[in-house]
C-alpha cells in the first residue's frame, strides 16, 4: 500500500509551475521512465509543458493517480513500529500510521536570496519568481549566477529587449551546449555512454577505478 502526498494538487511539482520557454537539460533518451519511452518525433530536450504532459500521460497509463493525495504533510515521528505522519487536507487533519516513509521534496522548495551590502532602489527577483521574460524589456539587468535556470533568464531577457544584460559569478565556470546539433547524440547521451561506459574493463570495475 502506497500513499503519495502531494501539496500542489497536480503531477509534476515545480516542473508545472516553471517560467515561460523552460525546457529540459536532459534529453528525451536519458528523462523518460523505460516503460514509456518518447517517440522519433519528440524534441530533443522536451519543453517543461510536454514534460508534464509526459507525467500525466505515465499516471494514467499505470493507474498512477489513485495513490495521490493532494494535502500537506506537517509533521512525521518515529514510532516502535514505523512512523506516524499528521497530514492536512481541505477536510481537516488525521494522523496515519506508515511502515516507511520517503520525503521527496526536491531541492527547490525555499529561495536563497544573498545578502548584498548597500542600497539597491531596483526590483530584487529570485528566478523562483520569475514567470515572464516581457519584465525585462528596456531594462539594465544583472543575473546572480550561472546554473542552467540563470542561463535561461540572461538569454530570455536580451532575446525580450533588455536594455543591458550582465551574468555575475563568483568564480570561473565551464559551459557545454545541451547539443551539437540534430546529427549528433545529445550532451548528456555522450556523458552517459562515452565518458562512463565505453571505456569500462573487467580490470576498472575489479579495482572500483569508476568510483576512485
Amino acid at each position: 500500500e502506497v500513499l503519495i502526498v502531494e501539496k500542489t494538487g497536480h503531477i509534476g511539482g515545480v516542473f508545472a509551475d516553471a517560467y515561460e520557454g523552460a525546457r529540459q537539460v536532459s534529453s528525451k533518451y536519458i528523462t523518460p521512465y523505460s516503460d514509456l519511452r518518447l517517440g522519433p518525433d519528440a524534441e530533443s530536450h522536451q519543453s517543461l509543458d510536454a514534460y508534464v504532459a509526459y507525467l500525466e500521460a505515465y499516471a494514467d497509463r499505470y493507474d498512477l493517480k489513485r495513490y495521490v493525495r493532494t494535502a500537506t504533510v506537517v509533521d512525521v515521528s518515529k514510532t516502535r513500529r514505523g512512523y506516524r505522519a499528521t497530514i492536512r487536507d481541505g477536510r481537516g487533519t488525521t494522523v496515519e500510521a506508515f511502515d516507511r516513509v520517503a520525503v521527496c521534496s526536491g531541492l527547490h522548495q525555499a529561495p536563497k536570496v544573498p545578502a548584498i551590502p548597500g542600497s539597491f532602489t531596483g526590483r530584487l527577483l529570485h528566478s523562483q519568481d520569475f514567470k515572464d521574460p516581457s519584465l525585462f524589456k528596456d531594462q539594465r539587468v544583472v543575473v546572480v549566477g550561472c546554473g542552467e535556470t540563470a542561463f535561461d533568464v540572461a538569454h530570455a531577457a536580451a532575446a525580450t529587449g533588455a536594455a543591458h544584460v550582465t551574468l555575475s559569478t563568483r568564480r570561473g565556470f565551464v559551459s557545454v551546449p545541451e547539443s551539437f546539433g540534430e546529427d549528433f547524440a545529445p550532451l548528456d547521451c555522450l556523458i552517459a555512454n562515452c565518458g562512463t561506459h565505453c571505456w569500462e574493463s573487467s580490470w576498472s570495475r575489479r579495482v572500483g577505478f569508476h568510483w576512485w
